[in-house]
């Protein structure tokens, strides 16, 4: 149904497995049968996630704000591709998708002339290894609206434009040209 609908499936894969090493973590602080509940519901997720995959159900990144702890988004785009899809599926569903169930495409999602730019640099083969986003330390470099929000690159980051959108300009000053 989600499939003939269009309906988006925002998976939170992450949110029961935050669950049970919260309570492992801080035992007297989540109810026993609450943690249990995760235990049970986590690989069932990830079968109805599989499924949905399969299916080609459209798919997009979210999170339950509240539910892991702030920074560990990367871990839900590792779980991704463990069940079922690719690397490009999971930083499309990160990027692109979620633009477009956010009916915010014209804006972000996608690096145009026009956009914002958004942007993060990884050290290593995410293509590849998709761990490597999971990971803080391997995030060099974060461009928020065009400025650097973090750079641990050596070379400076140039200002793609003052707007922080890019621009025919910054393109252009980018591959050499005019």
């Amino acid at each position: 149904m989600m499939l003939s609908q269009g309906t988006y499936l925002v998976p939170t894969l992450i949110a029961p497995i935050s669950v049970v090493q919260f309570s492992q973590a801080h035992p007297d602080l989540l109810p026993p049968m609450m943690a249990a509940k995760a235990v049970g519901v986590i690989e069932a997720h990830k079968k109805s996630f599989r499924m949905a995959v399969e299916a080609g159900v459209k798919i997009a990144m979210g999170t339950d704000s509240g539910v892991g702890r702030h920074g560990e988004n990367g871990n839900e785009l590792q779980l991704m591709v463990e069940n079922g899809m690719t690397s490009m599926q999971a930083i499309q569903a990160s990027t692109s998708q979620a633009a477009q169930l956010l009916h915010l495409q014209d804006t972000l999602g996608t690096l145009e002339v026009g956009k914002l730019a958004d942007v993060i640099i990884v050290n290593g083969d995410v293509l590849n290894d998709i761990s490597k986003i999971a990971n803080p330390a391997n995030i060099q470099l974060v461009l928020k609206a065009g400025r650097a929000a973090k750079n641990l690159l050596e070379e400076p980051v140039p200002v793609l434009s003052g707007s922080g959108v890019v621009t025919k300009a910054s393109q252009s000053e980018k591959q050499g040209g005019p």
